[in-house]
């Protein structure tokens, strides 16, 4: 694993937690489908407090560029939930209405979903978008 390796699929900006016992299906179908929704944050410690909720070993996966940027995440009257100086997530959540493929995704454990590598650094993240 090479943190620094290009990908086809462009950077990381978003990223995922979930159950760590969620792993191996989403690195072999992706996240999301028909009837599901994937919700998702532009900071990974985030990701990584919704992940141990679960299980206390949750997993983590990056969402590369090519899975596009979701839409926002608000509340019941319309106002963005999370965002620029919320303390629930500073970078906004953001929802995703379809699947999004396992090339897309980086498990953030090392390994990689789909076979793409990724690369990461802290201005990879998402900033309100």
């Amino acid at each position: 694993f090479d943190p620094d390796m290009p990908s086809p699929y462009g950077k990381v900006r978003l990223y995922h937690g979930t159950s760590d016992a969620n792993r191996p299906s989403i690195m072999s179908q992706g996240l999301g489908g028909e009837n599901r929704r994937t919700f998702a944050t532009g900071e990974p410690s985030v990701a990584g407090a919704h992940a141990n909720r679960h299980d206390g070993a949750g997993a983590v996966f990056g969402i590369r560029e090519a899975a596009g940027f979701g839409r926002p995440m608000t509340t019941s009257t319309g106002r963005p939930w999370g965002g620029a100086g919320s303390t629930k997530d500073p970078a906004g959540y953001r929802i995703f209405d379809g699947p999004i493929s396992p090339n897309a995704l980086v498990d953030m454990r090392g390994k990689t979903a789909g076979g793409a590598q990724s690369s990461l650094t802290s201005t990879d993240r998402i900033q309100g978008q």
